[in-house]
């Protein structure tokens, strides 16, 4: 008879859950079962893991979950390796599949043999049908349709992707070198104390002269929305968006159209700032992130060139809602402390009634937030295209943090997509006996389907 402790480990791989690590002294360690019992609990199976009853009916339904849907949430395809998909109907039913894809086109899918044995799910026969997936099909995100002989229709999203990446086929047999920098400490004499946009592109200029394909730098993620600010770019408030503290302040069309009194203010700030680029002290991202955003504030107020403004439309229609919850976070952040009860109101959500209401009260700081966005991915662009321009047949690479500070802005903006309960770390090593906590959430798979 299988043990308790068996069938929890059974279920715990049922739902991608690892059961044991490798850890520093190469031997393999079990996760303790109260971790897997509250790692389940999380992702929403709530067992006793002491009844072999619990854990039998809690490992059945997850067998049959699939079962209990026409089709999956999403599925993806290789291009060139074509696949399967299964579609689940009342047994002894007919289905057909299609795939509308993105250009509007549409493919019929084939039906397979498939002489699985019918499920019984909450008192109804289900069979399975096993259509085939081309091997032509585009690269993509297109649809998956089925209809059963009721007219019924469902969906489900069929994501193609390569089945590899082909950047390297462009070297050829030349290898490619690269730099890899600290963006941060990465100074030249105009900088306001902290390495910025231009700085990167002057460094992949230098890097090209002498035959170097990359720039490598450290994660360029937002932090947070005001100082004090966390000093590693590796927990970043989301990794969605771009650090307005790396923005070159003089090579904003806005700055050269300030009032010439307002713009000494400017020079100003960036004069005293840049009295640190010469010393090896500690940076002080604070000091230099709160001189630019006031000069940004300044900035922001000075009316835009049709094309400037038509270019700043481009970008929010582009970005999208993703953008304006960046943004109404960020308002929101820096009038209410990250420990204030109007965060625990239930309507504080994105696209919830209390968010909308802010939305509107906090409209023109919002749109400050939003705006330098538009101002980082500008400039993040001119950097890549003068690496580009000077010869690097690859130009910026950035690094990519593991995840998000799980109190920040991806925490609230995708707090549907997120296990917020959990933390992920890494386990013990030589270096640190209890192991280290990221303070960042994990995805919760299923949701991500």
């Amino acid at each position: 008879m299988t043990d308790a402790r068996d069938l929890l480990k059974r279920l715990a791989h049922a739902y991608g859950v690892q059961t044991s690590y490798r850890g520093h002294d190469g031997l393999e360690h079990p996760v303790a079962d109260q971790t897997l019992v509250a790692v389940l609990d999380a992702l929403g199976c709530h067992v006793d893991p002491d009844g072999r009853a619990s854990l039998e009916e809690a490992l059945e339904r997850r067998r049959l979950q699939p079962w209990t849907r026409v089709l999956p949430p999403t599925t993806v395809a290789h291009a060139g390796s074509g696949g399967s998909v299964a579609v689940h109907v009342p047994h002894g039913s007919a289905v057909t599949v299609r795939a509308r894809l993105e250009d509007g086109g549409t493919r019929e899918l084939e039906q397979l043999e498939d002489f699985t044995e019918p499920e019984p799910v909450d008192g109804m026969l289900v069979g399975r049908a096993t259509f085939r997936l081309p091997a032509d099909l585009p690269l993509g995100w297109h649809t998956l349709a089925a209809r059963l002989e009721d007219g019924i229709d469902v969906e489900g999203v069929l994501i193609v992707v390569p089945d590899r990446l082909d950047t390297a086929d462009a070297f050829g047999a030349r290898r490619g070198w690269g730099l890899a920098v600290q963006l941060y400490s990465t100074r030249s004499t105009r900088s306001w104390g902290l390495g910025d946009f231009r700085d990167l592109a002057g460094l992949a200029e230098q890097a090209a002269a002498h035959g170097g394909d990359y720039v490598l730098s450290n994660p360029l993620h937002a932090t947070a929305p005001a100082p004090p600010v966390v000093s590693s770019p590796y927990s970043p408030s989301t990794r969605r968006f771009l650090n307005p503290m790396y923005l070159r302040i003089e090579d904003l069309p806005e700055y050269h159209d300030l009032d010439p009194g307002l713009r000494s203010e400017v020079d100003a700030l960036g004069d005293e700032r840049r009295q640190d680029n010469a010393d090896a002290d500690a940076l002080d991202r604070n000091a230099v992130y709160g001189a630019k955003l006031t000069a940004l504030r300044w900035i922001h107020e000075v009316t835009p060139s049709p094309e400037r403004a038509a270019a700043y439309r481009a970008y929010c229609s582009a970005e999208g809602g993703g953008l304006d919850d960046f943004a109404l976070w960020c308002a929101l952040r820096t009038t209410f402390a990250h420990d204030d009860p109007v965060w625990d109101e239930p309507g504080l959500v994105p696209g919830g009634a209390l968010a909308e209401r802010y939305r509107q009260q906090l409209a023109d700081e919002v749109d400050f937030h939003r705006w330098m966005q538009w101002l980082c991915d500008a400039q993040l662009e001119t950097a890549q295209s003068a690496a580009r321009d000077a010869g690097m047949r690859l130009g910026l690479m950035q690094d990519l943090a593991v995840g998000a500070d799980r109190n920040n802005a991806d925490a609230w903006m995708l707090q549907d997509l997120l296990v917020g309960s959990m933390s992920v770390g890494a386990p013990p090593d030589m270096y640190n006996q209890l192991g280290q906590d990221w303070s960042q959430s994990p995805w919760h798979p299923e949701r991500l389907q």
